[in-house]
């Protein structure tokens, strides 16, 4: 079993000291589609393209803020102690389910 989950990397591409991240480009494949879709559902409910546009223009960044303060919250004993970590997304430490 172990065999198996170790076949598939985790970084889906690497450039130089940067690295994208499999789940990544899923959660970012994921957020297309349901702005696709939403665009989509927006049309037949007769609202302007441009709504939904603006909506995930807003919606997109305080996901990302509220997943990361989800994740913070929750390990605020480090954070208290380490107060310039809380904007340090590069370290790690976004909750998807927070956003």
């Amino acid at each position: 079993m172990n065999v198996l989950l170790n076949v598939i990397d985790p970084v889906a591409i690497s450039i130089g000291p940067i690295k994208i991240y499999w789940y990544g480009i899923i959660i970012a494949l994921a957020m297309l589609i349901g702005i696709s879709l939403a665009t989509k559902e927006a049309q037949k409910l007769g609202l302007e393209e441009d709504t939904m546009v603006d909506m995930t223009l807003w919606a997109i960044p305080i996901g990302f803020i509220g997943a990361r303060l989800y994740y913070v919250l929750f390990k605020w004993d480090y954070y208290i102690q380490n107060p310039s970590e809380i904007i340090a997304i590069w370290n790690g430490g976004i909750a998807i389910y927070g956003g």
